[in-house]
């Protein structure tokens, strides 16, 4: 019911309790050799997986690994705005009911390009006064939606959506949030990039996440232990 904060969470105290020490808030600014190892700011480690975006990873790597850092500088990134509207139950087309929502397709899109009808797919989505809540999300490459101010982007979900589903449907309650350059973009031959990128590495450093194998959460659960029993191989060889 947490979301998918949960899954973090979960995931913190697995290693917790095997004796991992987590240390957060603390912002790397700089990544250098240091013998064997590789120093991040202060600290020094034997091996480093960065779970960063791509572009975070080529400024860390600008000075220890300058040909990988022009390669992830080279990823592009589409910004997201999610708005969530609350509409009023008795303004929910009977139609709709039990649905998970819609993808907008490419040629139609304006501005809107997926509804997710949220409270009918998690039932703790569902409010107590029969309302329905619906996620829509705005952007995409080739889309962009950074020029939008809140009140543009409530507005054209709002007019979207009701033409999508025809009805005229007056949410009572709204929120926005903003995803800036939160979508990585994968051209031809993506892998292939991420691959040379990768051979570029200096041994001990790794890279993980949505930047390079896929975006969804699956595939960035196998990125990260694909890293994971990289540096165990790194180190006990």
């Amino acid at each position: 019911l947490g979301g998918i904060g949960a899954l973090v969470d979960a995931a913190a105290a697995y290693v917790t309790e095997r004796g991992c020490v987590l240390r957060t808030e603390r912002a790397a600014s700089t990544v250098a050799p240091d013998g064997s190892g590789w120093r991040v700011g202060d600290a020094r480690f034997d091996a480093v997986v960065f779970a960063s975006p791509a572009a975070a990873t080529a400024r860390l790597l600008g000075d220890a690994a300058p040909d990988a850092a022009r390669g992830l500088g080279a990823v592009k990134y589409a910004d997201v705005i999610m708005v969530r509207l609350a509409i009023p139950g008795g303004a929910w087309p009977e139609r709709l009911a039990g649905l998970s929502g819609y993808l907008v397709p490419k040629g139609e899109q304006r501005t809107v390009t997926a509804a997710s009808f949220a409270s009918q797919k998690w039932a703790h989505w569902r409010p107590a006064d029969g309302s329905q809540i619906v996620r829509i999300s705005m952007g995409r490459d080739g889309l962009p939606v950074d020029q939008l101010d809140d009140t543009d982007a409530l507005q054209r979900a709002v007019d979207e959506f009701g033409t999508h589903i025809g009805a005229d449907v007056q949410p009572h309650a709204t929120s926005i949030t903003r995803w800036t350059a939160a979508f990585p973009q994968y051209r031809p031959h993506h892998f292939e990039h991420v691959a040379a990128v990768e051979r570029d590495l200096p041994a001990g450093l790794y890279l993980a996440g949505a930047s390079y194998r896929g975006i969804g959460i699956p595939a960035c659960v196998a990125d990260g232990q694909r890293a994971a029993a990289a540096v165990v191989a790194h180190l006990r060889p």
